[in-house]
């Protein structure tokens, strides 16, 4: 039902008349026959009771809520229209998996407010709005009131944790956007990572030829990671599902696009301290893993021990398992860390963790899986990973004695000694070493080049990028790494403006 354009200039007038605005919205069906449309028990005119039922309906496209420059949390209500423009989804493993569906999504301009910058939204147009990821989470349709209560907890711990971590604006963790409540639903809105994942950037990528410059960046790479975790442990929060899935690419922008240099890029966790959440869906939903090399596959040894608090150094378990894959991936490629991974299996050749159980005098204990103790073993003789002499060697040495170590605290009869080196006890490392460990590595590498990688490999490989070629006096030609969102080319033709739910076209 439409109004003539008097009847329109008429409302406008009793509108500013009776100091009704845009902050008192939303109406209520109760507002019907407030002074607002009503006068006694008539409808002012030029309203009607189907005018004025009709404009409460129409008032959700109006007032789509605005992401301040702070992160926030968000409880709208179930007829709120959320601020997208387009939608694109993605099939799994990168948009879907057990706890939620991912969408690249594109927020209107007019609903950002500073917190997304100029630089991440739509190329070539200003106005085009922002790109960002909006991660729309499975919640369980719970009846118990008392689950109910403990998944509400949960979310909003969670997302104090997401809000704080990306206030400390460390560059490789994810930048939060919003959280958002609506009715059921619960979505995560974060800045939108151009490269997909790290098991993704494996999988498509080959890393030959091998050279310094890719060598570099990668531990440049994984030490921005090693920071990103120390702020996390630093405000005593623990990631708790740190994997490949889990830490994204965002691509070099200044990365020349005829080389055959393959892009790192800049990688930053995501996900941060949703794990709690997630499993009391899980579990509310009864629901199995489908997911290869899921959650699991990269959970220390003490994960077993349910009826034990879990310490920070969970997640430096996790960091081991990701950083020893990485380096298999630099030197066999896709093959050789598929071929790894499928060596990872239990007595019933199924996937299992990166640990083993064994039983000594009647006990169980843990220890690193044989497949993965011979991996690094073989490793080590690679003469690209001599150790004390390469980057790599010396990678692989902090995985195997510091990061993929069962204990996690020296026995008391050799704590405050110095033992000799043979009965030395191993104790896995915490963030603040694997940190240190990793600039140490770094520092070693910007003194000399040759420690990235030696000798000259690959100078007389074809149409090999002149500055990527590894000889002793190859100069440093990429340092740092863009910190900036990069967008992306569609993946699907637009959709039209999304209200009520998300939708893919």
């Amino acid at each position: 039902m439409s109004f003539r354009p008097q009847e329109i200039f008429q409302a406008m007038i009793h509108f500013q008349r009776v100091n009704f605005d845009d902050s008192q919205l939303p109406l209520t069906s109760e507002d019907l026959k407030s002074q607002i449309f009503c006068d006694s028990d008539y409808y002012r005119e030029p309203w009607s009771a189907f005018r004025a039922k009709d404009f409460c309906g129409s008032q959700w496209n109006f007032i789509a809520p605005v992401f301040d420059h702070a992160p926030s949390s968000y409880i709208l209500h179930p007829k709120s229209v959320l601020p997208f423009t387009s939608a694109t989804g993605h099939l799994a493993p990168k948009g879907s998996g057990n706890f939620g569906n991912v969408y690249e999504v594109i927020i209107h301009p007019a609903h950002l407010e500073g917190i997304v910058s100029a630089g991440d939204r739509e190329a070539g147009d200003r106005e085009a709005g922002a790109r960002v990821a909006v991660k729309k989470l499975h919640r369980p349709e719970v009846q118990d009131e008392a689950q109910v209560q403990e998944l509400e907890k949960e979310w909003k711990k969670e997302i104090q944790a997401h809000e704080e971590l990306t206030t400390c604006g460390h560059p490789n963790i994810i930048k939060f956007i919003a959280g958002i409540t609506r009715a059921q639903d619960r979505y995560l809105v974060c800045e939108w990572a151009s490269g997909g994942n790290l098991r993704e950037f494996w999988t498509k990528n080959n890393s030959r030829p091998l050279t310094r410059t890719m060598v570099k960046d990668v531990i440049c790479q994984i030490q921005g990671i090693a920071g990103a975790l120390k702020v996390i442990h630093d405000r005593k929060y623990r990631h708790g599902d740190l994997k490949p899935e889990n830490i994204v690419r965002l691509k070099t922008p200044s990365r020349n696009s005829v080389s055959s240099q393959v892009d790192v890029g800049h990688l930053k966790i995501l996900d941060m301290g949703l794990t709690k959440y997630h499993s009391m869906a899980t579990r509310f939903r009864n629901l199995a893993t489908t997911t290869k090399y899921a959650t699991w596959r990269y959970e220390p040894p003490e994960a077993s021990n349910k009826d034990q608090p879990w310490s920070r150094r969970y997640d430096i378990w996790s960091a081991g398992c990701v950083i020893l894959e990485f380096i298999i991936w630099l030197l066999e490629g896709p093959k050789g860390l598929k071929d790894f991974n499928d060596k990872i299996v239990d007595e019933f050749r199924k996937e299992c963790h990166y640990f083993e159980l064994k039983k000594e005098n009647g006990q169980t204990t843990s220890k690193v899986h044989t497949a993965v103790e011979h991996k690094m073993k073989s490793l080590s003789s690679h003469p690209w990973c001599e150790q004390s002499k390469t980057a790599l060697g010396d990678l692989l040495k902090l995985v195997r004695d510091r990061l993929l170590v069962v204990t996690l605290d020296a026995p008391a009869s050799v704590k405050g000694k110095i033992p000799h080196d043979r009965t030395r006890v191993q104790v896995r490392a915490d963030s603040s070493t694997l940190k240190a460990e990793l600039d140490e590595i770094v520092r070693r590498g910007k003194m000399n080049q040759a420690y990235w990688l030696k000798g000259k490999t690959f100078e007389n490989v074809p149409n090999l990028h002149p500055e990527t070629a590894v000889t002793p006096a190859a100069s440093e030609s990429h340092v740092e790494n863009a910190k900036g969102l990069v967008t992306t080319e569609r993946s699907s033709p637009i959709v039209p403006l999304l209200t009520g739910s998300l939708r893919v076209g």
